[in-house]
C-alpha cells in the first residue's frame, strides 16, 4: 500500500479554480485563522458510509478529499481495548482475527506503541516547497470499541501515555503541529512572536484585542495567528482538536495531551441548530451579516461550523440534485461560517465518485466567480484577447463574486477604514484602476474584501450606496446599470500574469522568478504539503486497526487509477 497522498488527477482544481484558490488564499493570509472560512468534511460520511476499510481506497478517498480542497476533517476514531490500538473501526477484533484478513501481501498488526504512523524523514522533504501551502484542522471523535455482539463496553485498560493520540501525532509530526502551548506562548508576548516577523506575516490588528503591560510588552485574549504566521513564519501545517467523546471514554488522560491537542469546541463554534434555510438553500436565519454592524466585536463569527441543518434536504440518493446543496454550502461561507459536510453525497464515496465533493468543496469559494479569473487569452471579449491590461479585479452584482476586467476601465473603487473591516465605501467618482488609491475619501483607503463576510459587507454597501437618487453608477463605462455594478477591488495580475496580489498596480508578484514559467502550460500545481503528512497518519491508524473480512489491500489489482501526471512540477503561480 502506498502512505502517500496520490489523489485522482480529476480531483486536483483545473484552470482556473487552481488561480482562484491560491489567490483566495494570499489575499487573506494575514486574517487570524479563526475567521477565514474553510470547507469541513466527515471522513467515516466521505469514505467509510459502509463501513468498509480498503488500505488503498482510504488512502485515495483521503487524498481526493484533501485535492478538493477540504480543509477542516472530523475523524471518529476508535479504542480497541483488546488490541490496545486506535482504530477507524468501531468494532472490537480478537487478536487472531486479524490473522484472518484476506491480502495478498500480508500486513503488519503490531500494536499502536510500536506502530510507525510515518517517518520523520519521510516528511522533511515533504516540507521544502510550500508555497501553496495551507494549515489543516483535525477533530478527532473519540470512542470505545463495541464487541461484535453488544454495545460499547466501558474500557478497563485506557492508553498509555504512548498511546495517547497526542503522542502518537507528536512523535513524528511535532513540528508541523500547531499546539495550544504555542496559541498560549504566542498570547502572553506578541512582540516576541506576531509583531517580530514581516509584517505580510501579522496577523491584522483588526480582529482582536490586545493589552499593553509593563515596558510595552503587548498580550492578547482572544486573539489568533494568521494563515502566514503558522505556514510560512512557523512551518506550522496543522491543529489537532477533540470532538464528541463517548461516555465511555471519559477516563483518557486527556491532560496529558492539553499541550498538543486542543479541547471540544476550541476549534469549531457549532451553529447549526442556530440555522434555518430554504429549501432551495437560501439562509432565513442564523447568518453573522448585520446590515448596521460594522464591529467585529459585534460579530463574532470566530470558529463558526455548520454541518447537519435541521429541516434541510441533504442529496444523499444517487439520482439527488447538488444544486439546492451548492447553494447552502455558499450562502454558509458568504454569511462567515464554515460549511462541514456530514452526508454522504449521492450515495458515493469520494474515491469512487469524487465529483460531487469536489463540486461542494468549489462552491465555498468566495472571491472568484466561477470560470474566473479569466486570463487575456480566454476572455470572450476580443478586444481583450492578450490585452496586457485585462488584469484587474471587480466585484459585480448580481453574481455577488469576483470578474477579471480591463484595468482601464472607468469604474467607482472599494474602500475600507483600515480599523474596521466590515466598514466600507465607494469612491465619489469613477476612475481607473491606477488612479483608485487616490480617489477614496480620507481615512478610507482602496482595498479588498480579505474573507467572505468582509465580501458581503462590501456588496451591501455597493447596493445601498448605488440605490442613491444621487448614485452616478450610470455614468460608468462598463456598468450596465445600477443593478448590474462593477466595483473596482484592491486586487490585480498586472506584475505577472496569473499572479493576483493587492497593493495596487505597482505591486508585486510575492513568488520567486524561478517558479514563474509562465510559457508552460502543461504543469502540475503542487499540492499542500500537508496533504501528504495527514494521509499518512490517517492511513496509518486504518492499518493498525482492520476489521475482519472488511479490510482488504488493492495491490493484486492496478497501483493506480489513471495514468501517472506529467509536467512541470509548480508551486507559486499557476499558468
Amino acid at each position: 500500500m502506498s502512505e502517500t497522498y496520490k489523489p485522482d488527477t480529476d480531483a486536483l482544481p483545473k484552470d482556473p479554480y487552481d488561480t482562484a484558490y491560491l489567490s483566495q488564499r494570499d489575499v487573506g493570509l494575514n486574517i487570524p485563522i479563526n475567521y477565514v472560512t474553510t470547507p469541513g468534511i466527515s471522513l467515516t460520511a466521505a469514505c467509510f458510509p459502509l463501513l468498509k476499510y480498503e488500505d488503498d481506497d482510504a488512502t485515495l478517498c483521503i487524498s481526493n478529499l484533501l485535492a478538493n480542497g477540504f480543509r477542516r476533517l472530523e475523524v471518529d476514531l476508535y479504542w480497541d481495548e483488546m488490541r490496545q490500538l486506535w482504530s477507524f473501526c468501531p468494532v472490537a477484533l480478537p487478536v487472531e482475527t486479524s490473522s484472518m484478513v484476506s491480502s495478498p501481501i500480508p500486513t503488519s498488526t503490531r500494536p499502536s506503541s510500536t506502530a510507525r504512523l510515518t517517518s520523520a524523514s519521510q516528511t522533511t522533504d515533504l516540507v521544502a516547497r510550500q508555497d501553496t501551502a495551507t494549515s489543516t484542522i483535525i477533530s478527532s471523535s473519540i470512542k470505545s470499541d463495541a464487541s461484535i455482539n453488544g454495545p460499547a463496553p466501558q474500557p478497563t485498560n485506557f492508553p498509555t501515555f504512548l498511546e495517547n493520540l497526542g503522542s502518537i501525532f507528536s512523535a513524528n509530526l511535532s513540528a508541523y503541529i500547531y499546539t495550544p502551548n504555542d496559541l498560549r506562548s504566542n498570547r502572553v508576548n506578541l512582540n516576541a512572536s506576531w509583531y517580530s516577523v514581516t509584517e505580510r506575516y501579522r496577523p491584522a490588528l483588526d480582529y482582536y484585542s490586545t493589552t499593553t503591560r509593563e515596558f510595552g510588552v503587548v498580550s492578547t485574549e482572544d486573539g489568533w495567528p494568521s494563515e502566514a504566521y503558522v505556514e510560512f513564519s512557523q512551518g506550522k501545517r496543522m491543529l489537532l482538536q477533540f470532538g464528541n467523546v463517548d461516555p465511555q471514554m471519559k477516563g483518557y488522560n486527556f491532560t496529558g495531551d492539553s499541550d498538543t491537542i486542543f479541547s471540544p469546541g476550541y476549534l469549531s463554534n457549532s451553529r447549526g441548530n442556530d440555522i434555518l434555510t430554504t429549501p432551495d438553500g437560501n439562509l432565513t436565519s442564523g447568518c453573522f451579516f448585520a446590515n448596521a454592524t460594522e464591529q467585529v466585536s459585534q460579530v463574532n463569527s470566530s470558529w463558526a461550523t455548520a454541518a447537519n441543518i435541521p429541516g434541510f434536504d441533504y442529496p444523499t440518493h444517487s439520482n439527488s440534485d447538488l444544486t439546492s446543496l451548492l447553494n447552502l454550502t455558499s450562502s454558509l461561507t458568504n454569511c462567515g461560517i464554515s460549511p462541514t459536510l456530514n452526508m454522504t453525497l449521492l450515495n458515493t464515496t469520494a474515491n469512487t465518485d469524487n465529483s460531487p465533493y469536489k463540486n461542494y468543496a468549489y462552491s465555498t469559494i468566495w472571491s472568484w466567480a466561477p470560470n474566473e479569473p479569466r486570463n487575456s487569452s480566454s476572455s470572450s471579449s476580443s478586444s481583450s484577447t492578450n490585452d496586457p491590461l485585462f488584469r484587474c479585479a471587480t466585484l459585480r452584482t448580481p453574481s455577488n463574486h469576483w470578474h477579471v476586467t480591463d484595468c482601464s476601465s472607468k469604474l467607482h473603487a472599494a474602500c475600507r477604514l483600515p480599523t474596521q473591516p466590515y466598514n466600507w465605501t465607494l469612491t465619489p467618482y469613477a476612475i481607473s484602476y491606477s488612479y483608485a488609491s487616490q480617489a477614496c475619501p480620507a481615512p478610507y483607503t482602496f482595498s479588498s474584501p480579505r474573507t467572505a463576510l468582509e465580501n458581503t459587507h462590501l456588496l451591501q454597501t455597493i447596493h445601498l450606496l448605488s440605490s442613491s437618487p444621487n448614485s452616478d453608477f450610470d455614468s460608468d463605462s462598463d456598468s450596465d446599470s445600477k443593478t448590474n455594478a462593477k466595483i473596482w477591488i484592491d486586487f490585480n495580475s498586472l506584475d505577472t500574469r496569473n499572479c493576483w496580489t493587492a497593493g495596487g498596480p505597482n505591486a508585486s508578484c510575492p513568488y520567486g522568478d524561478q517558479r514563474l514559467l509562465d510559457d508552460i502550460r502543461e504543469r502540475e500545481v503542487i499540492v499542500p504539503v500537508v496533504a501528504a503528512l495527514i494521509v499518512m497518519i490517517l492511513t496509518g491508524l486504518v492499518l493498525a486497526g482492520k476489521c475482519a473480512g472488511r479490510a482488504r489491500s488493492r495491490r493484486g489489482r492496478g497501483r493506480r487509477r489513471g495514468k501517472k501526471r506529467g509536467g512541470v512540477v509548480y508551486e507559486g503561480v499557476p499558468a
